[in-house]
């Protein structure tokens, strides 16, 4: 049953962060991408009932976003994200054979290309760093041959997509977390790594201030500073101890369940609003 049949369908919709002009990757690609959410804008000024976004500074850019093509900010409410951090946590620990991982889409605006300068850094102090790269995507072959080129076919390895049990397990065999994004809407694949006691190096964005001093941030785009910051996590034991004590306390603050509860609450606020207009409704025809 769709909205087209039913007209009692609530449309809500969500969105995790915004395009914008100039991301990096495929020109046209991107140029489709954001002329497609833009569309996307203006059915949902029309048709949602509801339109979630997350409860970060990226969210709020958002709403100002929306707010500007006449949306009323009363259609527009937070929503919490998370992860399953009480399944991750049970996960047993794993021997440590690589030092660091990356998850997730091979894609430009992840920042893949930068994995490379970023490993060269940490490999020039440390010769037999290891490197697990997991995930799959359009920039994979470009990526394979900047490794090669860079001389990094002996540090890292390429996992391809994992996912569950075997993607958590993968993470726990790591020393610390690498994410060199330049957007996101929140962060779940740092929260997972998190939940995995695994300290985190990320560019400095704003859906990251959730997270607060948990991970370590560097300007975006640089390299060298990422790079330094990884190296100083794997050469400096008290550090990584402090590091990973507080990734874990800050991830079970985003357990699911609580971030459902919070969903669920926004989502019974829309039914309670229903219900108003449909009582004002019969009062008008009475």
């Amino acid at each position: 049953m769709d909205r087209k049949r039913n007209a009692k369908v609530n449309w809500v919709a969500m969105i995790h962060h915004l395009i914008v002009p100039g991301r990096k990757g495929n020109v046209l690609v991107n140029i489709v991408n954001y002329l497609s959410q833009r569309t996307s804008f203006v059915l949902m000024k029309n048709q949602a009932d509801l339109i979630l976004v997350y409860d970060t500074p990226e969210g709020e850019n958002i709403k100002n976003e929306l707010s500007r093509i006449g949306i009323p900010r009363e259609k527009i409410m937070t929503a919490a994200n998370g992860v399953d951090y009480s399944s991750i946590i049970r996960i047993p620990d794993q021997p440590r054979t690589h030092d660091a991982c990356f998850v997730g889409g091979l894609r430009p605006s992840k920042g893949v290309f930068d994995l490379p300068r970023i490993w060269k850094i940490v490999r020039n102090e440390q010769l037999l760093a290891k490197f697990l790269i997991i995930g799959g995507g359009p920039a994979e072959k470009a990526l394979r041959r900047d490794l090669v080129k860079d001389g990094l076919s002996n540090n890292v390895t390429m996992a391809g997509p994992l996912s569950g049990e075997e993607l958590y397990k993968s993470m726990k065999s790591c020393r610390i977390f690498v994410s060199p994004s330049y957007e996101e809407g929140w962060g779940i694949a740092i929260c997972e790594a998190m939940s995995c006691r695994l300290p985190v190096v990320a560019y400095d964005l704003p859906a990251y201030e959730i997270f607060q001093d948990a991970i370590s941030k560097v300007p975006v785009g640089d390299t060298e500073a990422f790079g330094k910051a990884a190296l100083e996590l794997l050469t400096n034991r008290r550090l990584w101890d402090e590091a990973s004590r507080k990734a874990v306390r800050t991830a079970e603050r985003f357990d699911w369940d609580r971030a459902a509860e919070k969903e669920w609450a926004v989502l019974g606020r829309l039914g309670d609003r229903l219900v108003t207009d449909v009582k004002d409704e019969m009062s008008k025809g009475s």
